[in-house]
């Protein structure tokens, strides 16, 4: 008896990937994106989280003072999709490493902004998750350029 692996076949990937965004419940969503922010505090410091929801046009802003990311740890979410560096870690919230396809249960994008707080010299980097439905595809893009300021968002 020969032994293999599930995988998901190239074509119906993105079909997959966009389902699992779209299950979760909005609370549920807005909950992995506050348990994301809980995870990334910084020790000895007082963590602040603020939420911006707007319903009527889908947005939700999650801004927080923690540990933020680099632009390498950044880019390498949308490749990583179900693995977390976080599995295992007891006072961790989120393990499974999907919870920023909850987006998807929120909009059809999501921005990230972040600067890394051990690094803050070298500015904020940006990431657009965007769903395609036409392509059925989660697709992403991001500027190999760090910004000194906050990015605008168009």
């Amino acid at each position: 008896m020969v032994t293999e692996k599930v995988k998901f076949h190239a074509k119906g990937e993105g079909r997959a990937l966009i389902q699992i965004a779209r299950v979760y419940p909005p609370k549920d969503a807005t909950r992995e994106f506050v348990t994301n922010s809980l995870d990334a505090r910084i020790p000895g410091t007082k963590g602040e989280i603020v939420l911006i929801v707007n319903p009527n046009e889908r947005r939700l802003i999650v801004s927080d003072n923690g540990t933020g990311m680099s632009y390498e740890k950044l880019v390498s979410l949308p490749t990583s999709v179900g693995y977390s560096e976080k599995a295992g870690i007891i006072d961790a919230r989120g393990e499974k490493g999907l919870g920023l396809l909850a987006f998807g249960s929120l909009g059809k994008v999501m921005h990230i902004i972040t600067r890394d707080y051990k690094n803050s010299s070298a500015g904020y980097s940006y990431i657009r998750w965007e769903i395609d439905d036409d392509k059925e595809q989660v697709i992403w893009r991001h500027s190999m350029e760090t910004f000194l300021t906050e990015p605008e968002l168009l």
